[in-house]
C-alpha cells in the first residue's frame, strides 16, 4: 500500500468527518476507493487466496467465505463504503491466522509506504466546519500511516515494513520535520551499545523536545513532532562515480544504452543526475540511448 502525501493534503478529493471519533477524524472516500483499487489489482493473486476470518460491521452484508480480493474490490467500486472496507481489509491483513485454518490463507508481510513526507507535516488545504485548516494527522489515512510509522500501533503481527520518503526536490519547508529528523539521528547515535553490553544514552519519544533549543522563537508543529518522535532515519545518498559507471555499463551491455561508456560520459551523466541519483541517472541516460 502506497500513499501519496501531496494528493492527500491539497484538498482535491471529497472528505467527511467520521462519526464517533475523538478528536474528529476525516475520511477521504474517493482517494480510499482508488487506493483499494490499486491494492486489488496489484495483489489479486495473493488476496484471492485469502478469506475473511474476522467479524466486521460494514454498511453491506458480507459472505463468510469472501476473499480479500473481493473485499477490496467492493470498496473500490463504492466510495461511500471505502473507508470501513479499508479498515476491514487492514484488520484481515494484520490478523493472526492459525495454521489449522488453511482455508483462510496465510497472511503475508505488509509494505506500507508514503511518498512526500513533508506534505503531511503541515496543515492541509482542507477546512473544518469551524473554518480552520485540518491538520493531516486528523485525516484518517494519514493518521493510520503515522501511528504505524512511529510505532504507536505496535509491530505488524505478520511482519512487514513501514517507509516514508523525503527528498530535497520541490520540498515544502517544514521546521518541525527538519527538527524531528535531527533529533532522531542524534537519538540513534546516543543509543550505541556500551562496552559492558548495555545501551548508553538511549532517547525515546517520551523524552523528545517540543521546541528547538537553537531557535526557541521558531514555532514547531506539535502533531508532527508527536507523530515522528521515534522514527528511524536512513539517509539515502546518490551513487558514487564508480557505482554510476557500473550501472551505465549494465545499460550498455543490455542494449538500452548505445554509447561507449567512457570516463567523460560517466562524469557528465553523474553530474547531470544530481550526484548519482539513480532515477535521474536513468532518465538522462536512457533518453539519449533510446
Amino acid at each position: 500500500m502506497e500513499f501519496t502525501a501531496q494528493d492527500l493534503t491539497i484538498a482535491h478529493t471529497a472528505y467527511a468527518p467520521i462519526a464517533k471519533t475523538q478528536p474528529t477524524r476525516y475520511s477521504q472516500k474517493d482517494y480510499t476507493a482508488a487506493l483499494l483499487s490499486r491494492i486489488a489489482k496489484a495483489n489479486e493473486k495473493v488476496l484471492s487466496k485469502m478469506q475473511l476470518t474476522l467479524e466486521h460491521t460494514l454498511p453491506i452484508p458480507l459472505q463468510s467465505n469472501l476473499s480479500l480480493f473481493r473485499l477490496a474490490d467492493l470498496g473500490a467500486r463504492d466510495p461511500d463504503i471505502a473507508w470501513p472496507v479499508f479498515e476491514a481489509l487492514w484488520a484481515e491483513l494484520t490478523a493472526k491466522v492459525s495454521a489449522s485454518n488453511e482455508k483462510a490463507g496465510a497472511r503475508p508481510p505488509v509494505l506500507l509506504s508514503l511518498d512526500g513526507l513533508p506534505h503531511i507535516c503541515k496543515p492541509s488545504e482542507y477546512v473544518s466546519p469551524s473554518m480552520h485548516y485540518i491538520h493531516p494527522q486528523d485525516l484518517a489515512l494519514v493518521h493510520h500511516f503515522t501511528k504505524y510509522l512511529s510505532g504507536a500501533a505496535g509491530q505488524l503481527p505478520n511482519g512487514g515494513m513501514i517507509l516514508a520518503s523525503d527528498c530535497g526536490s520541490s520540498r515544502p519547508t517544514v521546521p518541525a520535520l527538519d527538527f524531528a529528523i535531527r533529533q532522531n539521528e542524534i537519538s540513534a547515535t546516543k543509543a550505541l551499545p556500551s562496552p559492558d553490553g548495555g545501551v548508553t544514552g538511549q532517547q525515546t519519544g517520551a523524552s523528545f523536545l517540543a521546541s528547538d533549543p537553537a531557535n526557541p522563537y521558531q514555532v514547531l508543529d506539535h502533531p508532527t513532532l508527536q507523530a515522528l518522535s521515534d522514527v528511524q532515519v536512513i539517509r539515502v545518498k546518490g551513487f558514487s562515480k564508480d557505482e554510476a559507471r557500473a550501472v551505465l555499463e549494465y545499460y550498455a551491455k543490455s542494449g538500452m544504452l548505445r554509447q561507449t561508456v567512457t570516463e567523460g560520459l560517466v562524469g557528465e551523466k553523474w553530474t547531470l543526475s544530481g550526484g548519482g541519483v539513480i532515477g535521474e541517472l536513468e532518465r538522462s541516460t536512457l533518453r539519449v540511448g533510446l
